[in-house]
């Protein structure tokens, strides 16, 4: 069976103002399902909002609406989010480790190297954020 190309999302819209609405929805976690969710603290429901290009589209304030994420683009926000600054972070430790031989010296800088890339998420998240489009469509 094929994965799905999408990642879905049931909504609410919660403002509608100049083509754009502001949808909110609980992201969870895979294991959010799970029947052990009780006492385990890997298990993560989260508030979010997002907001949407709805021009041509009518919704209302309260209707419940999917909100729809290519698949592809949730990899790469798991890439810009956790996998580069892991990386970022492991390959400094490991350099600064090498070249000094001081234990406190790689692990100040693999933990400082990830305020710039950080940073420069911050810096760049409107350009960053073009990227990463949500649909909406109607709740079936």
């Amino acid at each position: 069976m094929d994965a799905p190309k999408v990642i879905e999302h049931e909504g609410t819209v919660r403002e509608i103002r100049d083509g754009k609405a502001r949808v909110a929805f609980l992201a969870k976690s895979a294991c959010a399902h799970c029947q052990l969710k009780g006492v385990c603290s890997a298990s993560e429901i989260e508030d979010k909002e997002v907001e949407v290009d709805v021009l041509g589209q009518t919704y209302q304030v309260g209707e419940k609406v999917n909100i729809v994420l290519a698949r592809s683009l949730g990899i790469k926000a798991l890439m810009y989010g956790y996998i580069f600054p892991f990386l970022l972070l492991m390959v400094t430790l490991f350099v600064v480790y090498g070249i000094t031989g001081e234990e406190l010296a790689g692990g100040l800088a693999a933990l400082f190297v990830l305020v710039p890339y950080y940073g420069g998420l911050y810096l760049f998240r409107t350009r960053i954020g073009k990227e990463f489009k949500f649909f909406v469509r109607k709740f079936v």
